[in-house]
């Protein structure tokens, strides 16, 4: 193999030919690889390492250069538009096909979806690039450096990812890296070892295939979890505010997935509602039927490898049904692998007053903006509403709250298969409504931020009986 360097006619460069005696310019850089002819593999996965220095980027070079359709990573050519922006105007796809494709390396998180590749850290934008080069459905790979920028866990798990699509799709792929850690999850078809000496050795395990596989996974540990083990995953949920106030009346359980002490995985989960109200009989019925899961974390280096089937809260002999809100369902319905059942539910239903609200919120140059769906936002701006502003979103949002906690309970009723006639609609109806008494519960951000249409996917698990499965499943 031929280089020829550029010749530098500096003062430094003659300084340094003359120390070491060399030209300051190579015609022939060397022999890079000692070896008179290879049959190089380009099907499966083919893995390329050695030490830095070895040959191993002028070997793909020459492989790339050689092997005809074969792509290797580029840069983004618009770096200023969001990343699902980015992937649907390249490819023409929707935004679920996008966001589904995004998650299997790694990028499954709403802040990153919304963020230009400039902003991205380094890492996230090698896995962007490599979505992007994968997305193109090339017939042959070729990338030196495999996943060398990103942390060694994090890479385990891109790569386990890698070879799914890449054998999914049929696609060849050549890589190199110096990193050994990276053979286990690729499950490799061929091994090229470049030596010190730039000898190559090829192995391949057509016949004693490598099984692709995450090892770490085997020293997994479930447990009971804390609040700092939720704190510690809550900044990579998309709905996190900082506080957990709004789960500390309904959450008794919380379950983490520890990877060497540290939590990786967290579920919190609980009843339907606070035990204050289980002084009524169809209260304290449904909370000991049912439990809600409230919240999933997985962190983003771990997503897409099945964790969560592993968190599941723990039954009473009393549990009838688990039931699961989730607005990253409609993408990644993840809970369809634990058993659960896609079903129609209550909070789907938009309300005339959801279409009053809005109106008022624009009036008030706001709109049906996102970050009101967290209260901690929603708690700033009531406070700086005036008073007639006030007065005109108050009865608005109670309205919506009333009829959607009615319509929660029915939903609930119904899911332990007891029916509801409308004289007793009527009177739990006037239960909500003295519980949202303006004497004693003050406008707060909380309401705001619940009473907006957030339409989110609902899963059931049953766990006793089977009449649950009378609701429509939404398919």
């Amino acid at each position: 193999l031929t280089v020829k360097q550029e010749q530098h006619n500096t003062q430094r460069a003659q300084e340094v030919s003359r120390l070491f005696g060399c030209p300051r310019y190579q015609e022939h850089y060397g022999e890079i690889l000692i070896h008179d002819a290879i049959t190089f593999p380009v099907t499966g996965i083919v893995f390329v390492t050695g030490t830095s220095g070895s040959g191993k980027t002028s070997l793909l070079n020459t492989v790339f250069k050689t092997i005809p359709n074969t792509q290797m990573l580029e840069e983004f050519s618009n770096i200023e538009v969001s990343l699902v922006d980015a992937f649907c105007d390249e490819f023409k796809w929707s935004v679920a096909q996008c966001l589904r494709w995004l998650g299997c390396f790694g990028l499954a998180e709403a802040r990153v979806y919304l963020t230009s590749f400039r902003y991205l850290s380094e890492g996230q934008k090698y896995r962007a690039r490599l979505a992007r080069l994968l997305a193109k459905n090339p017939s042959c790979v070729v990338i030196d450096e495999f996943l060398s920028v990103l942390d060694r866990q994090t890479a385990r798990v891109v790569a386990f990812q890698f070879q799914k699509l890449c054998r999914m799709h049929g696609i060849a792929a050549i890589i190199a890296s110096s990193h050994n850690d990276l053979i286990e999850p690729l499950g490799v078809d061929s091994l090229v070892l470049i030596h010190l000496n730039r000898k190559i050795d090829i192995k391949h395990f057509k016949d004693k295939k490598l099984s692709p596989c995450l090892s770490e996974l085997n020293s997994l540990t479930v447990q009971e979890g804390t609040w700092d083990d939720y704190n510690a995953l809550a900044p990579f949920h998309y709905m996190d505010n900082g506080s957990t106030k709004e789960f500390t009346s309904v959450v008794d359980q919380i379950r983490v997935i520890r990877l060497q002490e540290q939590p990786i995985a967290v579920l919190l989960s609980g009843r339907p509602f606070p035990n204050i109200l289980e002084k009524i009989p169809l209260f304290e019925r449904i909370n000991k039927s049912i439990i809600v899961r409230y919240r999933t974390i997985v962190h983003p280096s771990f997503r897409g490898i099945g964790l969560t089937k592993l968190l599941e809260p723990k039954l009473t002999s009393f549990t009838r049904v688990i039931l699961a809100f989730s607005a990253m369902g409609k993408h990644f319905p993840f809970h369809l692998a634990s058993g659960y059942k896609k079903i129609v539910h209550s909070r789907v239903r938009r309300l005339p007053e959801h279409d009053q609200l809005e109106k008022l919120l624009l009036s008030i140059s706001c709109g049906n903006s996102p970050e009101l769906h967290q209260s901690v936002f929603a708690d700033r701006f009531i406070k700086n509403l005036n008073q007639q502003q006030l007065q005109q979103l108050d009865p608005v949002i109670r309205s919506i709250l009333v009829q959607e906690n009615l319509d929660y309970l029915l939903f609930l009723a119904k899911l332990i298969g007891k029916d509801i006639d409308s004289k007793t609609s009527l009177k739990y109806k006037r239960f909500f409504l003295s519980l949202l008494d303006p004497n004693k519960a003050p406008l707060q951000g909380c309401h705001l931020s619940e009473a907006l249409h957030f339409p989110m996917e609902a899963f059931v698990k049953i766990v006793q009986g089977t009449y649950a499965l009378a609701i429509s499943p939404s398919m």
